[in-house]
């Protein structure tokens, strides 16, 4: 589950955040190391993992509660605005425009 207000534990770094669900299932260190690591990497966030919520912008914040909510591969993921906090670039995922489909739609929808 990932609430609006990420939830994230303040007096742990962020890899022990992403971790915590798993190491409360007694997984093995390695294997909790291995999946934060991948999160880290998928969510863009490499080099944050002995940070702090509080030295992260709230769109990090907001992709940390992410990652810590699928860390253990749940079958459903419930969300709160999950996207609210995220900027354009992190939204959009890899930063490039996708193509212009959406923007021609939204003008052809005008009410004149």
């Amino acid at each position: 589950m990932v609430f609006q207000d990420y939830a994230l534990f303040p007096h742990m770094t962020i890899a022990d955040n992403i971790g915590f669900g798993l190491a409360e299932r007694r997984r093995e260190e390695k294997e909790i190391r291995t999946r934060v690591w991948d999160l880290l990497q998928l969510i863009k966030l490499p080099d944050v993992e002995k940070r702090y919520p509080s030295e992260l912008s709230g769109g990090q914040q907001q992709r940390v509660a992410v990652a810590r909510a699928v860390a253990h591969s749940p079958r459903v993921l419930l969300m709160d605005e999950p996207l609210g906090a995220l900027d354009l670039t992190a939204a959009r995922g890899d930063g490039k425009r996708r193509s212009g489909a959406s923007n021609s739609s939204s003008r052809s929808r005008r009410c004149t």
